[in-house]
């Protein structure tokens, strides 16, 4: 496919040749695109199925039509549809996801749903799932998103763009054997993936059994057994802690007040101090011997939220890292942007080791809470975005490594769950529900054995993940081949006896010259 890949139709403007017998044509000619909501109506007690949009499965082109409303409940403020029309979800990032469908089943005959669908309804001997196969493409959908409109993070794609838009047409029937033959190839691709994704919920499985075991002391039951006696108490450890904490923050108090020049006098401002706050242990399991419950706050000497700076790929500010930069145990230091303007904060506000960042909010509550401890210096001053809070934890690197790994955990993700809370969408906690956080305390030599042994079980679940990652990707790189080889006409054979597709986009013209001349009434679905 050329360089103009879903452009819109002008004259030389042709993406690729086609096959003899197809023809270029735009969706707004192929289809009706938003047909007047008074095209499909029902009686107000009569029941229709109601779409929202976490009812179309990304990709898949499945969408549940087993929920239902009485029309008149939902006639208004929602978009109409009938059995055949395509759903074309038109808003970031449900568009960008793929989240297209061919109406089917609908009860009554009749759909209503979120306002964020484009619908098109072919016109006669257009297929509706060779329709929706063109519009899924990832080169089309990356077309679409050029044209989007609206602000960020809630864009839409015009109805314009879509009538405007490119599509090859081939003879009626070689549209469904096309449709067929790519419902038949995916099935068997299908098949694959949902091998890869057994695979992925059994390495989850296995995570959480391991971390499960690390929090508990299970992994390490034979380790402190052999070990009994030697081991520094918890009490002890988080009595170290506690010292540190208050040291580490007297020590920032006093840099803070020096860069200011104004060096603190007395011991006044010592009262100033915070003591932390302790973990609620009602509910929580016990802890083998030796080992004490302890709380984030506990652990670590400040907190705070990030910088609301506008940034960029390229601006020329400092680096600041986004909730994709931050993942379960790791920090990912691609795709980075910068600050518009510099932020100027002091050498020690910036991002340093022993810096633990957490998602504080999110629309979806799996990646609401993950966090990450920075184990290695950036090359450059570093800071991070507003929807992360930092916690610099106390105490040594054996604590940071120790955190980084149990933070995972399922005791972890279940306080999240239940401290979180949600408001238009988004899940979110806050700082000082996330300062209650419970931390299993062991002696620093047991810590260190542990994440030894996490490291060691886990390499190959990773290893795992990076196999099943790349599968995944060649399962999406082969079905757009498919596709591709689909829509320049290469994947079913031409049929010589097939009525040219000219011949076809002529009576549906005079169709729909036809339809533009008659009075508008009202029609059943």
């Amino acid at each position: 496919m050329s360089e103009h890949e879903g452009d819109v139709a002008g004259p030389g403007n042709e993406p690729w040749p086609l096959p003899n017998g197809w023809c270029w044509t735009t969706l707004g000619e192929a289809s009706w695109v938003n047909p007047a909501g008074s095209q499909v109506v029902v009686d107000d007690d009569v029941e229709v199925s109601f779409v929202p949009m976490p009812a179309l499965e990304a990709l898949s082109g499945i969408i549940d039509t087993t929920q239902y409303r009485r029309f008149g409940e939902v006639k208004k403020g929602f978009t109409r549809f009938r059995n055949g029309d395509v759903l074309f979800a038109k808003i970031t990032p449900s568009m960008e996801n793929g989240k297209m469908a061919v109406a089917r089943g609908l009860k009554n005959g009749v759909g209503c749903g979120t306002t964020e669908f484009h619908v098109l309804r072919p016109w006669s001997q257009i297929s509706p799932e060779f329709l929706r196969h063109y519009v899924q493409r990832t080169a089309f959908r990356r077309f679409a998103k050029r044209y989007m409109a609206g602000a960020v993070g809630q864009q839409r794609v015009p109805p314009e763009i879509l009538r405007q838009s490119y599509i090859p047409l081939p003879p009626s029937a070689e549209q469904t054997r096309i449709a067929d033959a790519i419902d038949a190839a995916f099935a068997k691709i299908e098949a694959g993936e949902k091998s890869i994704a057994e695979a992925r919920r059994h390495a989850a499985r296995y995570r959480k059994a391991v971390l499960k075991a690390a929090v508990t002391g299970e992994l390490t039951k034979d380790w402190r057994e052999e070990r009994a006696g030697e081991l520094e108490a918890g009490e002890v450890v988080l009595a170290r802690l506690l010292k540190e904490r208050r040291a580490a923050w007297e020590s920032d108090q006093i840099a803070k007040a020096e860069a200011k020049g104004k060096p603190l006098k007395g011991d006044a401002w010592k009262t100033k101090y915070k003591p932390p706050v302790e973990p609620d242990t009602d509910d929580l399991p016990e802890l083998p011997k030796g080992w004490v419950w302890a709380s984030l706050d506990q652990a670590s000497w400040a907190s705070q939220y990030g910088t609301s700076a506008k940034c960029g790929y390229d601006e020329a500010g400092e680096a600041v890292l986004r909730i994709p930069n931050v993942r379960e145990r790791k920090i990912i230091v691609e795709d980075i942007k910068r600050a518009k303007s510099a932020i100027c904060l002091g050498a020690r506000d910036y991002l340093q080791n022993c810096d633990l960042l957490i998602i504080r909010t999110n629309g979806s509550p799996e990646i609401l809470g993950l966090g990450a401890v920075v184990l290695r210096i950036f090359s450059e001053p570093t800071y991070f975005a507003s929807y992360l809070i930092r916690f610099r934890l106390s105490g040594p690197r054996t604590l940071w490594e120790w955190v980084n790994t149990i933070w995972p955990s399922s005791s972890i993700r279940e306080f999240i769950r239940i401290n979180a809370s949600t408001s238009a969408g988004q899940y979110n906690i806050s700082q000082s529900n996330l300062a209650h956080a419970p931390l299993p305390l062991p002696s620093p030599a047991e810590q260190a054995e542990i994440v030894s042994r996490v490291e060691a079980a886990l390499d190959g679940a990773d290893r795992l993940d990076k196999q099943l990652d790349a599968q995944q990707r060649a399962a999406r790189a082969l079905r757009q081949a498919i596709l591709k080889s689909a829509f320049e006409g290469r994947l079913v054979a031409q049929d010589p006896d097939d009525e040219p597709a000219e011949t076809l986009l002529e009576r549906i013209r005079a169709e729909r010259a036809a339809a533009s001349a008659k009075p508008r009434t009202r029609k059943r679905a």
